[in-house]
């Protein structure tokens, strides 16, 4: 954890990612990054290295179009969500053979008149 920058890393509860002390920056399990190796020993069977640089992008804060705009599309991907998800539930519903049979129209029955 030496070699991941100048902040003091800790591990988090779960044990898949470190987090920063000061900053508060995140490196998880199966993170992108850049390594110089510094040294390796085969006795220790250890490599030694330290972190040049991130993939992450740095994030910026939104403006209120921007805001509304990422709110917009939000409630669009979960609408569509929510929709293969029941149409997802009405097939497998419908492969299992289980409940009734949609309700159609129901016809007039005229009655039968007794001689």
């Amino acid at each position: 954890l030496d070699g991941l920058g100048q902040d003091r890393y800790e591990p988090d509860d779960a044990g898949l990612e470190v987090v920063a002390a000061r900053s508060g920056d995140r490196i998880a399990l199966g993170d992108d990054m850049l390594v110089e190796i510094e040294d390796v020993s085969i006795v220790r069977r250890a490599v030694y290295g330290r972190r040049i640089a991130t993939e992450r992008p740095t994030k910026r804060r939104l403006n209120k179009k921007e805001q509304k705009q990422a709110r917009r599309e939000e409630t669009k991907r979960r609408k569509a969500e929510e929709k293969t998800r029941r149409k997802d539930d009405k097939r497998k519903a419908k492969q299992a053979g289980g409940g009734a049979e949609p309700a159609g129209k129901k016809r007039k029955t005229k009655k039968r008149r007794q001689s």
